[in-house]
């Protein structure tokens, strides 16, 4: 499965991708050949391309996380890849959204429920896919109230089972320079090096275990829809820049998938779900971070008209 943001390079070292005016072009029509605007067998399809004989790239411009999908030249030409598409998002805030929105696309509920078949939990799913599309991403509040926080992170972490105390700590989201400084903790939290933490472990160890039960009972087809269709939803919002929201809401749908199988392995609940409910607060989770303390950011009241 190809991810935001996808392009291809040839052997002459010209780059592909679907611009924003190839897109509009494409809708205008109708979109008659169904291309996909993350897909590289879209794009080679459009520029004419033999995908056998070009490089596939992806990049996450939120984390900027940068892959070499499948490399099928004589060299993988990362470092002229990599420079084009840092190049490509180096852009003030309102030009960096206004160009991802592009990317993303509104749900196909007629594709998901065609996709998932008849698992059990079918109607579950699509459920919490539309419950994802209605959550007000990094609304603008007044500190949250500590107590009702505090309660739901002790849901949190008994959800995936990771009994340890915990301090949380809030943080505000008003200046250009907090938006890099979250996206720099939420990554560090996802790095493998640095989930060694009971936290991080619980986090594993639930996917893993969700993961090994969709490939016993073949449910894979519909863990895929899920996570594309969670992250689809999710990033309907501009605000949703950071990409962990859309992330914990592709993991929140994948379990779902699985969720009939995994009370018999423990988990009465989907933790995710849990860890859904502060997003849908308005507020931005990091979790527990290498001083275990479960970090917590959120807009205030009163922030920069663009905050960069």
């Amino acid at each position: 499965m190809c991810y935001f943001f996808s392009y291809t390079m040839n052997a002459n070292k010209n780059i592909f991708y679907f611009k924003p005016k190839d897109i509009r072009k494409i809708n205008k029509e109708g979109n008659p050949k169904k291309y996909d605007f993350n897909s590289h067998d879209s794009i080679c399809a459009y520029f004419n391309l033999n995908g056998n004989k070009c490089n596939h790239y992806e990049y996450n411009p939120y984390s900027k996380e940068f892959k070499c999908d499948k490399i099928n030249l004589e060299d993988n030409y990362s470092d002229i890849a990599k420079s084009f598409v840092e190049k490509l998002f180096d852009l003030p805030r309102k030009r960096f959204l206004n160009l991802c929105r592009n990317y993303h696309k509104k749900v196909d509920y007629k594709k998901l429920e065609k996709d998932l078949r008849n698992i059990p939990t079918k109607e579950d799913v699509i459920e919490l896919i539309k419950r994802i599309e209605k959550i007000e991403w990094f609304k603008p509040q007044e500190e949250p109230d500590k107590k009702k926080v505090s309660l739901k992170i002790k849901a949190i972490l008994k959800s995936f089972k990771c009994n340890i105390g915990f301090e949380f700590e809030y943080h505000k989201l008003e200046r250009k320079e907090d938006w890099a400084s979250v996206r720099d903790s939420a990554r560090d939290s996802a790095r493998d090096s640095a989930r060694d933490s009971a936290w991080d472990s619980a986090w594993d160890s639930v996917r893993d275990s969700a993961w090994a039960s969709v490939r016993a009972s073949a449910r894979d087809s519909a863990w895929d829809s899920a996570w594309a269709s969670a992250w689809d939803s999710a990033w309907d919002s501009a605000w949703a820049s950071a990409g962990a929201s859309a992330g914990d809401s592709a993991r929140a749908s994948e379990f779902e998938v699985v969720k009939d199988l995994m009370e018999k392995k423990g988990y009465k609940t989907n933790p995710f779900t849990k860890l859904l409910e502060l997003w849908e607060m308005g507020l931005y989770p990091v979790g527990v971070l290498k001083d275990n303390k479960f970090h917590i950011y959120y807009v205030p009241l009163k922030i920069e008209k663009e905050l960069g």
